[in-house]
Formats: C-alpha cells, sequence, structure tokens
C-alpha cells in the first residue's frame, strides 16, 4: 500500500489590510535598498553627467527652437 503524501499545509485568506500592510513593507524595503545603492555606481553616473553637461559648448546659450502648431 502506497504510503500517504503530506500536502503543504493551507495558508489561511488574508486580509485586505494585512495585503495591504505586507506590500508597504515590501515597498519600503525597496526603497531602502535603492537608497544604499552602491557609491561607486551613483559617482560613476554624477561623472558621466558631468562629462556630458562639459562636452556641450555653452549649455546657456541653447536657442529656444518654435514649437510647431498643434490643431486640435
Amino acid at each position: 500500500m502506497p504510503a500517504k503524501t503530506a500536502k503543504p499545509p493551507v495558508r489561511p485568506k488574508r486580509t485586505k489590510t494585512e495585503v495591504q500592510r505586507e506590500f508597504e513593507e515590501i515597498q519600503e524595503q525597496a526603497a531602502n535598498a535603492r537608497e544604499s545603492a552602491d557609491p561607486k555606481m551613483e559617482e560613476a553616473s554624477r561623472r558621466q553627467a558631468r562629462q556630458a553637461f562639459d562636452s556641450l559648448d555653452n549649455p546657456f546659450s541653447l536657442e529656444l527652437l518654435p514649437l510647431p502648431h498643434l490643431s486640435l
């Protein structure tokens, strides 16, 4: 006779409030992870932005181009 296999326990249904609380915790953890991102990567990103800015001839003399007429 084959042995009975035990089924994993069924997780009880959670209330909407519990689900929202868990979701907020996950969002907070993700935000904390982004805040504590690798400082070397952040510095590299800043350096790249600075190089792009410095490569412009004169970033403050950009001419405003006329916008095309939008017909509604």
